[in-house]
């Protein structure tokens, strides 16, 4: 801090510390500025720069772009053809090629004279995910699906893990009668296991050989 001190005449005199001398020298810094860093001249037209606490706390509504890319023909979707869609929860309990196969049903039965089945399907699919899978659905790279092929293979990849495949192909080749079952319960119940993996790659004479040797040890 500065002090002061009298001199040989009498007066008083301020001494000046080095801490002192080094303040006022960035007070001094501080003050010539230039205005466009602390003050909204030279800012150009950015409101964020202006904006109130509140207002940063708030933020506006913002959502993430599609991940589909919205394709150039125009499509008219029909407000009665959405509820009548079967929905996908994305739970454990759920075929994803089911799913599809319903979805697929639903949209061959609406599909208009000149619309493509394939962009109506693309257009109408994220309307049927619901909870878990409409989750996954938005959190999928912005603009990263071109085409109803390619949502349908991540849609697939992401509910028809490898291991899930894997545990079904092991049903088919393990299937085995039970006691006292009839002959149709039993071939109803073997075409429910192959169903629900219809990419399980097992060939025909191979799936009929399965079954009657179920049949035989029963």
């Amino acid at each position: 801090m500065p002090y002061w001190i009298r001199d040989q005449e009498g007066r008083l005199v301020r001494i000046e510390t080095p801490r002192a001398i080094e303040l006022e020298i960035i007070l001094e810094v501080m003050e010539n500025q230039p205005e466009d860093q602390h003050s909204q001249h030279g800012q150009g037209n950015d409101p964020n720069l202006y904006r109130s606490m509140r207002d940063r706390m708030h933020p506006p509504r913002m959502s993430a772009p599609s991940c589909i890319i919205p394709p150039t023909e125009q499509l008219i979707i029909r407000p009665h053809i959405v509820p009548l869609l079967p929905t996908f929860h994305g739970m454990e309990s759920e075929n994803p090629y089911a799913h599809i196969k319903e979805f697929e049903d639903v949209c061959n039965t609406f599909q208009e004279g000149g619309t493509a089945i394939e962009l109506m399907r693309l257009k109408l699919f994220p309307f049927t995910l619901k909870d878990k899978a409409k989750i996954w659905l938005n959190s999928l790279r912005p603009r990263s699906i071109r085409t109803w092929t390619e949502l349908q293979a991540d849609f697939l990849k992401k509910f028809f893990p490898t291991h899930r495949t894997n545990g079904l192909k092991r049903q088919i080749s393990n299937f085995s009668a039970r006691e006292n079952e009839k002959f149709y319960e039993c071939w109803e119940r073997y075409m429910e296991a192959i169903n629900a993996c219809p990419h399980h790659g097992f060939d025909t004479w191979l799936l009929v050989a399965i079954f009657m040797m179920a049949c035989h040890l029963q």
